[in-house]
């Protein structure tokens, strides 16, 4: 099964016994990998079954039960502002508060350092708009909704957050595993161009070649890094080293973003 993921920039509201609504995912935008989700592509799967809410798409760790998920029409007073004139998938969740993984995941989130969500999917029926080389998706089975660290679409907005207590700084765990997810989501989407461009005998082009070369001069140097990190004793290496890290990592896919 290939399971394909999209991550937003997300628009959350929160309330103290672990509930979150969210806007998570965005229609007739393009995003930044030059992908636009239509109207009712999630219609028939939320009718037949609702996704589960789990940390960085990371199956092994499920965090929240979905209590409500719909499609929210262009106007829909549900959507903030930014997005109304586009619609949106409306997601209702609770987190299980009652284990570890739960609590950290809706801490993250309320604490303000989580503020984006990704989703994923199986595709059912896309297409491939010639004139503006865009991935149409028009029907996909939903599987998941995940908190994520960096979001593919920036249309999306946080609404609101309700909240009492200071929750903890994000661990170096949390970094870790927010970079992985981030790039195990790179890895999927470039495998996904390869595939579309492999059945459509189409080549990316010279400039989108030099920017996938940028980009695996800029890994390699990532991955130097990382090597370098595992060598520092325990209680040397600090968080701060996983964020430069982490910041490399991300300014790295920000240059390939233009592969699509």
């Amino acid at each position: 099964m290939d399971i394909e993921r999209k991550n937003f920039d997300t628009a959350i509201k929160i309330d103290p016994d672990g509930t979150i609504e969210a806007i998570v995912s965005v229609f007739a935008n393009r995003d930044r990998g030059a992908e636009v989700v239509k109207h009712g592509a999630f219609t028939k799967s939320i009718a037949r079954k609702l996704p589960k809410g789990v940390w960085s798409h990371d199956w092994t760790q499920p965090v929240a039960k979905t209590l409500e998920a719909k499609e929210l029409a262009p106007g829909d007073p549900l959507l903030p502002a930014e997005i109304s004139a586009l619609g949106g998938l409306y997601v209702k969740g609770q987190f299980n508060l009652e284990t570890e993984a739960g609590r950290d995941a809706y801490s993250n989130i309320k604490f303000g350092i989580i503020d984006e969500f990704s989703i994923g999917y199986k595709v059912v029926a896309d297409k491939h708009d010639e004139k503006s080389d865009v991935r149409e998706l028009h029907e996909v089975e939903l599987y998941e909704w995940s908190p994520v660290l960096v979001g593919m679409n920036d249309a999306t907005r946080l609404l609101s957050i309700k909240g009492e207590n200071a929750l903890p700084a994000m661990r170096l765990a949390d970094h870790s595993e927010a970079v992985l997810a981030t790039c195990n989501e790179f890895a999927t989407r470039i495998k996904s161009l390869r595939d579309l461009r492999a059945k459509e005998s189409r080549d990316i082009g010279d400039a989108n070649k030099t920017r996938v070369t940028a980009c695996i001069d800029g890994m390699r140097g990532v991955i130097g890094e990382l090597e370098a990190l595992t060598v520092v004793p325990v209680a040397k290496a600090a968080d701060a080293d996983v964020r430069r890290v982490h910041a490399e990592i991300l300014k790295t896919l920000s240059a390939s973003q233009g592969v699509g």
